[in-house]
């Protein structure tokens, strides 16, 4: 497939099939070619001047997105970021902040998944936090690989079949690549950074932090799905549109979610208030 540019909107195109589409550019927040695309410059260009990213796949893997330049804005909140991330003992509580969310998150989807033995399951997670805690520089690497390790094993427990997983896991991680089009953060520097985790972003920073609820309460929604990529669509939106997060009148669904931490995270870098990762995030209630 291939996207062009016409009369200042987007066109697909399929040529095999002699099939052209347009896309109303002006209604659409983000692009997923989950079967792959050819876009041109002027396309690239239109997308970057409507701050539109778009996230290309290829045979059902992530392979990266196209973000809007616009976004990436310079000024008060990107030296305010700079401040903070470069400095180790500054980072270091907001690293575990997250490693914090993150155990308390998956602690979470297994108390929803395993009712009868969830303690065993919030020991572990709780475990590697409390060792995180007592010492982060030099348990980080070894955390970080058990608390990878519990998420494998909680899986496999729970999904019998896990083939969609490369597809969900790259659409869940493009959602949260999407949400730095929203914010004056400089996605290419992670809260790990001082502690030789291999992470390369910020949002590779979310994604951990909320890849339970993005990505593991997602997957047995796949029990149901045939393999065509058409149905896509509708499994996203009966999983992204529930709200886990409220914030006086305003409620916060799950594609929003990265938004709202990053929202919290330039208020600690600005000095407005302090870090707390996945504040009142809930697990959603509603069944698969």
């Amino acid at each position: 497939m291939k996207i062009a540019r016409h009369n200042n909107t987007l066109k697909l195109q399929n040529p095999e099939k002699d099939i052209n589409i347009l896309i109303p550019i002006l209604q659409v927040s983000e692009i997923f070619a989950l079967e792959g695309t050819s876009p041109d410059n002027a396309a690239l260009s239109l997308l970057s001047e409507k701050i539109v990213p778009l996230h290309i796949f290829d045979k059902g893997h992530y392979k990266g997105t196209w973000m809007p330049y616009i976004s990436i804005v310079s000024g008060q909140v990107s030296m305010a970021q700079y401040m903070v991330l470069f400095d180790e003992e500054l980072t270091l509580p907001i690293a575990q902040e997250v490693v914090r969310g993150a155990c308390r998150l998956r602690c979470g989807v297994a108390r929803k998944w395993f009712p009868k033995d969830y303690e065993t399951w919030e020991e572990r997670y709780l475990n590697c936090l409390s060792e995180f805690y007592a010492n982060p520089r030099g348990n980080a690497q070894k955390i970080f690989k058990a608390i990878n390790s519990l998420d494998e094993k909680r899986l496999a427990k729970y999904i019998s079949d896990l083939s969609c997983y490369s597809l969900a896991e790259g659409i869940a991680k493009a959602t949260v690549v999407s949400a730095f089009s929203r914010l004056s953060l400089d996605p290419w520097i992670s809260v790990f950074s001082h502690l030789s985790i291999p992470f390369n972003s910020l949002w590779d920073d979310l994604f951990f932090l909320f890849k339970p609820l993005l990505l593991d309460l997602w997957l047995p929604m796949f029990s149901s799905w045939s393999g065509d990529v058409n149905e896509i669509p509708e499994l996203y939106r009966k999983h992204f549109t529930k709200n886990c997060a409220q914030d006086g009148k305003k409620s916060w669904s799950l594609r929003m979610l990265p938004v709202r931490e990053g929202y919290a995270l330039i208020s600690h870098f600005m000095g407005n208030a302090s870090y707390r990762a996945a504040r009142r995030v809930i697990i959603p209630k509603d069944e698969f």
